[in-house]
């Protein structure tokens, strides 16, 4: 298991009274809000450390350890996914634009800048 002490508070959002906290064994930093006690301030020292080891997620990680060293049945799980029927993930703005539309596009814009241009204002 890793050592959660291995933690750095990495911002205060004072308006909201909220850290941002950065474990070492992290991707994701997490955020935790702070609430004053009776006499109106925030947790401090030792009491502030404990609320902050509170929320290290320590089953994420063991969950992250297990997946790491391999899991017998993953390939089967693999094989149930069904991906949905997702056209590509666009690579270039020519995925996006057909180039006859483009054309059209690129004539629109040509006729507002004529008559921009003919009015005295520009496009």
């Amino acid at each position: 298991m890793p050592d959660i002490t291995d933690y750095k508070i990495t911002a205060f959002d004072q308006t909201n009274g909220r850290l941002e906290i950065k474990f070492e064994n992290l991707e994701n930093k997490i955020y935790l809000d702070l609430h004053p006690d009776q006499s109106g301030l925030y947790p401090e020292g030792d009491k502030l450390d404990t609320m902050i080891r509170g929320v290290f997620p320590k089953s994420h990680i063991e969950r992250k350890e297990k997946i790491a060293s391999g899991i017998a049945n993953s390939a089967a799980i693999a094989a149930l996914v069904q991906p949905d029927d997702i056209s590509p993930t666009p690579q270039s703005l020519n995925d996006f634009i057909d180039p006859d539309q483009f054309f059209n596009i690129k004539l629109v814009v040509a006729i507002q800048r004529t008559l921009a241009e003919m009015s005295g204002g520009t496009v």
